[in-house]
């Protein structure tokens, strides 16, 4: 009895390490500045900055979905989107964004 209780104790645990960074977004800044990146996750009401630095990567639970904006929201450039399924967020070497 005692094997199927640790056998099912070890699914739980791989599952929810699993389900965990599964949701995790990677942000990768390819370009020679630092960045800041904005974001608003579906449902929120307030956005949070996650820094990057160049050349290196961040993670950011983005699984509801949410919206990324580059820069100061003045600069005029477009927000994006994110349905939650994306797994990496690329800041390009011109500042652009995407998302695969």
């Amino acid at each position: 009895m005692s094997n199927k209780l640790t056998i099912i104790a070890a699914a739980f645990i791989a599952s929810a390490v699993f389900a965990t960074s599964a949701s995790a977004l990677t942000i990768t800044n390819n370009d020679t500045k630092n960045h800041d990146l904005r974001i608003l996750v579906t449902g929120a009401k307030k956005e949070e900055k996650v820094k990057v630095a160049a050349g290196a990567s961040a993670q950011f639970d983005c699984s509801k979905g949410c919206k990324a904006h580059l820069g100061k929201k003045d600069k005029g450039t477009a927000d994006l989107v994110l349905k939650g399924t994306e797994t990496t967020i690329t800041i390009a070497k011109d500042g652009k964004l995407s998302a695969m």
